[in-house]
């Protein structure tokens, strides 16, 4: 039945938006495929709308892979310090070169600008519809914000100022130029406070499944957010949030086989995953004996586990091949019955950053209660962090042992807290440069937009 609504909601999706609005911001789109009021007649269509919306971020279109589903993952794992390409020598995530005709790259770019026309084709056609309820509209345009929102957040990350579209005319969005990235993050703040606001409290308009975003994923999204802007206050604020919600959510300590099943408490939001009933990342990851892998886990996340470390143990496993181990994640099972959902955000992350915005306010021993909950459900003791220069060290490690191959969460931080030379310099060496911390803007882009600028380094 599930999957039925979604394929549904897809089509309705498409009737707002086609598979050519990924040139949203390279070329022109039709008038015919701006907002048609018809879709938002009745509260039913209007619903399916903002399903189709989360299957297009996570699945693609009609049920086919996006860029978010699984490279989201992959890529930023192998520009990092966590993945490598076992069987080729030449993968360019993998060696750090990246050109602007990548296509993986163009994915990057392309779906997401995708995902945010249909977005903002869906608050238009919601406020402008005269047949559904101001509360539903409401609920419509803050989810819709939501997903823009992340959208913004990694396409900030990975290419830096970007055009920060919140239009359905491509007459404007089609010439846009590279938006400061510091004011691509003030309306992503801004599109997060609103659902703040906004959304439920609980998770009723998906049926109490954790595939729709409510207020408190709004907080936590908010609260990633502030950690990337260097805004500890509002960080640790948005996260305890999230946190004092223990009627909904908590970290799971007994049993870490049990964190990423779809109904776990720690998952504040997941992604309905693709009509197998299982992540798409499972399926490149996931080894097979005596196969040769396309990737493996690098030695250098092996060895950042320390002694009676429990987590390497529940997601981390291995096979031979030729007599060689490799190794690979875990925190998927990949068992094809729908016990599992694609987890977008999590409690443990929220305690990470809430543990490194206390830390950057010198409050050092409520940053140790938090770190030392990840430390007690894995195994250890706790943390001899007792400063700021400690507890930043301390944090790296523990979000590289806790969050590994989750949505680039290594990549991503690495960057943020500038420390991305100083660790892969040493282990990529030649093939690294400083300027890699960035894609390069995609030459689809560029090459028909002579407002979009290149990059430093891929000129």
């Amino acid at each position: 039945m599930k999957k039925s609504i979604y394929l549904l909601s897809t089509i309705l999706l498409i009737a707002i938006c086609s598979s050519s609005c990924k040139k949203l911001i390279t070329a022109p789109l039709p008038n015919n495929l701006l907002v048609s009021s018809t879709v938002f007649l009745d509260s039913a269509t209007a619903q399916s709308t903002i399903n189709g919306l989360y299957s297009k971020f996570y699945n693609g279109f009609m049920g086919g892979s996006g860029y978010y589903s699984y490279n989201i993952t992959l890529h930023p794992a192998r520009l990092a310090d966590e993945l490598y390409a076992v069987a080729s020598t030449a993968d360019a995530f993998n060696n750090n070169s990246l050109l602007s005709t990548n296509t993986d790259v163009e994915a990057l770019w392309n779906d997401s600008y995708s995902v945010i026309y249909a977005a903002n084709s869906i608050m238009k056609g919601a406020q402008n519809s005269t047949a559904i309820s101001s509360r539903l509209k409401q609920q419509l345009s803050s989810e819709a914000k939501f997903i823009r929102a992340a959208c913004y957040f990694y396409l900030v990350n990975y290419f830096g100022d970007v055009p920060l579209v919140t239009t359905t005319d491509v007459s404007v969005s089609s010439t846009m130029p590279r938006t400061p990235a510091a004011e691509v993050y003030s309306q992503i703040v801004a599109d997060l406070s609103e659902g703040s606001s906004t959304l439920a409290t609980d998770y009723s308009w998906s049926q109490g499944s954790r595939t729709r975003a409510n207020k408190w994923a709004a907080e936590a999204m908010l609260a990633r957010v502030y950690l990337y802007m260097g805004k500890w206050l509002e960080a640790e604020a948005a996260a305890t949030k999230v946190i004092t919600q223990d009627g909904m959510y908590g970290v799971i300590t007994e049993d870490l086989q049990q964190v990423f099943l779809k109904d776990s408490r720690e998952t504040v939001l997941a992604f309905y995953t693709n009509f197998n009933g299982y992540p798409y990342q499972t399926v490149h990851t996931q080894l097979t004996e005596n196969i040769l892998p396309n990737f493996a886990l690098r030695k250098t996340l092996l060895d950042a586990f320390e002694p009676g470390d429990i987590r390497p143990s529940k997601w981390i496993s291995s096979i031979s091949h030729n007599g060689l181990s490799y190794s690979y994640p875990s925190k998927y099972k990949s068992s094809g019955n729908s016990e599992e959902y694609q987890i977008f955000m999590r409690l443990s992350e929220l305690m990470l950053i809430r543990a490194e915005a206390r830390a950057y306010q010198s409050n050092f021993s409520g940053a140790k209660l938090d770190l030392d909950v990840i430390r007690g459900k894995s195994g250890l003791g706790a943390t001899t962090a007792n400063d700021l220069a400690s507890f930043k060290t301390a944090l790296e490690h523990e979000r590289q042992t806790e969050l590994f191959l989750e949505w680039g969460d290594r990549w991503l931080n690495l960057k943020r807290t500038a420390r991305a030379d100083a660790v892969l310099k040493p282990l990529k060496q030649a093939s690294w440069q400083p300027t890699d911390v960035l894609y390069p803007i995609p030459l689809q882009a560029t090459s028909t937009n002579g407002n979009l600028k290149q990059n430093p380094g891929y000129n």
